[in-house]
């Protein structure tokens, strides 16, 4: 899927990477079957949310770690209207990445599509 986001002056071409692509990934590498490869995906991933169900973090070596955050229930307010509700207190899951992935997104190149004339 491709969308197009504007930053400053720099519209980004933003693909989306899906289960079903890091499948074929893994069927190219492994010379697997496509459906071994959605298996091994969906156990994956299945693995991770397990993880973060029961509350434990989840590290990837050289890619990030999936932290929980409890949030307690606060006051909000609509911004429009300005009358206030009550935000229940939930669990939120939060990202963070590796050095090594921030080094290696902040290096690659800024692909723009388009321009403004």
């Amino acid at each position: 899927m491709l969308t197009g986001k504007r930053d400053s002056q720099v519209i980004r071409r933003t693909v989306t990477l899906t289960r079903a692509d890091i499948a074929r990934a893994i069927q190219r590498e492994l010379g697997l079957s496509h459906t071994k490869g959605l298996v091994m995906v969906e156990g994956i991933v299945e693995r991770l949310a397990g993880a973060l169900e029961r509350g434990e973090y989840v590290k990837i070596v050289n890619f990030g770690t999936f932290h929980l955050n409890d949030k307690a229930a606060r006051v909000g307010r609509n911004s429009r209207t300005g009358v206030e509700h009550e935000v229940s207190a939930r669990r939120v899951v939060s990202f963070h990445p590796s050095v090594t992935l921030r080094e290696r997104v902040a290096a690659s190149p800024i692909v723009s599509w388009g321009s403004e004339d």
